[in-house]
């Protein structure tokens, strides 16, 4: 089996960037970077990754490490789990993925300074891979802390001009005024108080500059400092303090660390002040505390950020172009996925299974439907040919478009059964004009292929847009056939001619359960899960299967977990 036929190498991004300012400001921000507690070195850091590969390239952002892997079939045959035990793998130190640090800017600085022209600069940026979703463990180099300043540069050009004389009323040339300003604001940039030390790092750069140039630029360049900041730009995790004599491998993440893993889970960005407010008295100390914030922070609109995001990695949509057609088809499932968590009943039936979704005119023409009265509206599909995420345009049309029967049956065996399958064989070599009976039949290949292609051969009917296809170009009947071979003895297994008729086999496995405790697990995390996780996911898989699926339970059951507000005493060691 060729790796082609499994992986689609990302590309290279390139562009030019801008210089950074002239003159006697700029000399201010070149230790920005190397404040009191900035990482050093971070890249030693990949040597924990449980993949052996967390990526990294010249940009300092990563590429796929990890990738699909991680064994989560069934569990670790060889972990005993004990009850009120709390284990965690070993976790590396992450930075902001793209996706975060964008929502973090919004939501920081409003969404009028941080549009799409503030940070273009972010296309350039490659994040690293973690069991298929978005972690970037590799340090910056001197090229990617160059671009984080020249990010922070303008978006604080904007922010000072355009929004903060409305945040901020008092008078910028005091400095009481600027502890006012790190005690809102940067304690929303930090995550947490900022110590008595870095309070006296800023006020030293905003006052050199304030004597030199005037409190205006001051203020711009104290701000430029906390945007470029590494306790923004990473994800620490602070922990309790621990007696000395304690000796567990566990430790519990302490009130602020708690509130910004509920906040990059659940709303892929910093915390709000509520929720800081919260640590700070003392309310994420105890579990209904917690609870009471994961309720309020599931109904905010800011969950659905999350919820979007999750599905877009999960199906790779946000693998597809940018033209109007594929925004449409991202469109398509962000619209999905929030009627499903929100006016739905948030199931992995109505996931897998809702005969309907929310399309528009081009889309419509795809389906071979008439088009709805307004873009985006609920519209009924056929059932016998549409069946949930399974058959939208953006799974179908991302993983047709070379090899499908590979891609899409690897889609539904690693990703809805999760099941690892091993790695192509050294020298395995093959091409786009290859025989199909090369890689069912060949020893060295055959083995896998049997395993993914007899469930993408379901799809056959699909073409590389999506669109339903009865027949060949020659007229000829499309007959697809499809077909689960258990991966293991207790496997999931059985036929189906329809994706209406996979979606069945589907809906109700608790291998199916299971794999979704553990996606959601690996998003949250952003982490893959090793045996010391085993005990708890099978304890949230088991929830799933309790709750008839439901995935809002789900991800409440996680953020809600003793689990996720712990973290190995190992995390963040240096080799």
């Amino acid at each position: 089996m060729s790796r082609s036929a499994l992986c689609r190498p990302g590309g290279q991004a390139s562009g030019s960037l801008r210089r950074g300012w002239r003159g006697g400001p700029s000399l201010a921000f070149a230790g920005l970077l190397f404040l009191p507690g900035c990482y050093t070195g971070a890249r030693s850091f990949d040597s924990h990754d449980p993949t052996g590969d967390s990526g990294g390239d010249a940009d300092g952002g990563g590429t796929s490490g990890g990738d699909e892997s991680g064994d989560s079939s069934g569990g670790d045959e060889g972990v005993v789990c004990e009850p009120g035990l709390v284990e965690a793998s070993t976790a590396v130190l992450r930075s902001l993925t793209t996706t975060q640090y964008r929502n973090t800017m919004v939501d920081l600085l409003g969404a009028t300074v941080a549009d799409e022209q503030s940070l273009a600069l972010l296309e350039l940026n490659n994040d690293g891979e973690q069991g298929g979703f978005a972690s970037t463990t590799a340090g910056f180099d001197e090229e990617l802390s160059r671009r984080y300043l020249q990010l922070a540069e303008g978006l604080a050009e904007r922010y000072v001009g355009e929004a903060l004389p409305q945040a901020l009323t008092c008078d910028w040339a005091e400095v009481a005024c600027m502890q006012t300003l790190l005690d809102g604001f940067g304690r929303r940039v930090f995550r947490r108080p900022l110590t008595a030390d870095e309070r006296a790092d800023y006020m030293g750069i905003y006052t050199t500059i304030r004597e030199d140039y005037g409190a205006s630029l001051g203020v711009q360049t104290l701000v430029v400092a906390l945007l470029s900041s590494p306790s923004l730009l990473y994800l620490e995790e602070p922990v309790r303090a621990m007696p000395a004599e304690a000796d567990a491998s566990v430790v519990p993440l302490d009130a602020y660390g708690i509130a910004t893993r509920l906040s990059f889970f659940l709303w892929g960005s910093v915390p709000d002040d509520a929720l800081l407010d919260a640590a700070e008295a003392g309310q994420l100390d105890a579990p209904e505390g917690i609870e009471q914030q994961v309720d309020r922070m599931m109904n905010d609109p800011r969950f659905m950020r999350a919820v979007e995001d999750f599905h877009t990695q999960w199906l790779h949509v946000d693998g597809l172009g940018d033209g109007p057609l594929q925004r449409s088809m991202k469109q398509e499932l962000a619209t999905f996925v929030e009627h499903v968590f929100t006016a739905g009943d948030a199931t992995v039936e109505a996931l897998l299974g809702a005969s309907y979704s929310f399309i528009d005119d081009e889309l419509a023409a795809i389906y071979g439907v008439e088009a709805p009265a307004a873009p985006f509206e609920q519209t009924e599909l056929d059932p016998q040919r549409r069946s949930g995420v399974l058959t939208q345009l953006g799974f179908l049309h991302h993983t047709g478009e070379i090899f499908p029967e590979v891609h899409r049956g690897l889609f539904v065996r690693q990703s809805l059964l999760c099941d690892t399958l091993p790695p192509p064989p050294e020298g395995a070599v093959e091409s786009n004009d290859s025989l199909e009976t090369s890689r069912l039949e060949a020893p060295a290949c055959g083995g896998c292929h049997q395993l993914t292609d007899l469930i993408g051969h379901g799809f056959d009917n699909y073409d590389g847009m999506g669109q339903f296809q009865a027949q060949t170009a020659e007229g000829e009947p499309i007959v697809a056939e499809g077909e689960i071979r258990p991966f293991t003895d207790e496997g999931l297994e059985g036929t189906f001619e329809t994706i209406p008729e996979l979606a069945q086999l589907l809906i109700g496995s608790e291998h199916v359960e299971r794999c979704f405790a553990v996606q959601w697990s690996r998003y949250a995390l952003q982490r893959i899960e090793g045996a010391e996780d085993q005990c708890t996911i099978d304890r949230i898989a088991g929830n799933v299967t309790a709750s008839q699926g439901d995935l809002r339970q789900l991800v409440y059951d996680i953020a809600t977990s003793e689990w996720f507000r712990s973290r190995a005493v190992t995390d963040f060691d240096a080799p």
